[in-house]
């Protein structure tokens, strides 16, 4: 009996082991540069998520604006600048990709990879990452403002509200309604900001609570 619990003990142990292996925290091959110029994140229990992990390192490049803001730079080094913007995109696309990959269900995740597929040009894989962010986190108060601000963006994009279909016209209307519920001074902002969406915030002032 004695044997039987020591194994049961290594077994565990050894399991303990591997599972810690696999995190950034204990193992420096899984440590990248992250937007804070070393591998360390903001958020220190992401070290121990492999998953969170990436994703916290995708985000912090959008978060910290290296993402969307424009830098002032002279003439001569627009180019390095630009070039310098691709590599952070290029870091942004490829950390979301693995942290979606690791935990499929985290729709932030899925959020911050839209943003990236838009700026990269690519519309139609922001729309569907976006969807899939709509259909794991549909009542989500900070994902309904971040979805909504690049869906007006990609309606923009693309000429207009008649070229998105009906299904992510009501993923639209979702979060126009959450955001109306929850969190009405960014439901009204965006209602001032997105003219391409009017008709979709008229709906949704007639639509009934979506259901959960």
């Amino acid at each position: 009996m004695r044997s039987v619990n020591i194994l049961v003990l290594l077994l565990a142990l050894a399991s303990i082991r591997m599972a810690l292996g696999n995190t950034p925290a204990f193992n420096p091959t899984l440590r990248t540069d992250s937007v804070l110029g070393d591998w360390r994140l903001v958020l220190n229990t992401a070290l121990y998520d492999l998953g969170e992990y990436e994703f916290q390192r995708g985000f912090g490049y959008v978060e910290a604006g290296t993402l969307f803001a424009p830098a002032e730079t002279s003439t001569s080094d627009r180019q390095a600048m630009l070039e310098l913007e691709m590599q952070r995109q290029d870091i942004a696309t490829q950390a979301l990709t693995t942290a979606v990959t690791l935990d499929p269900a985290n729709a932030h995740a899925w959020a911050s990879l839209a943003w990236v597929r838009s700026l990269s040009g690519d519309d139609a894989a922001a729309m569907s990452a976006l969807r899939t962010s709509w259909d794991l986190a549909p009542f989500n108060v900070d994902l309904a403002d971040t979805r909504l601000n690049l869906a007006g963006l990609l309606v923009s994009s693309n000429d207009g509200i008649e070229h998105v279909s009906e299904d992510d016209q009501a993923f639209i209307i979702n979060d126009i309604w959450v955001l109306n519920r929850f969190d009405r001074s960014t439901h009204n902002y965006y209602q001032q900001s997105l003219p391409d969406l009017q008709r979709l915030f008229h709906a949704a002032q007639s639509a009934n609570p979506p259901e959960s």
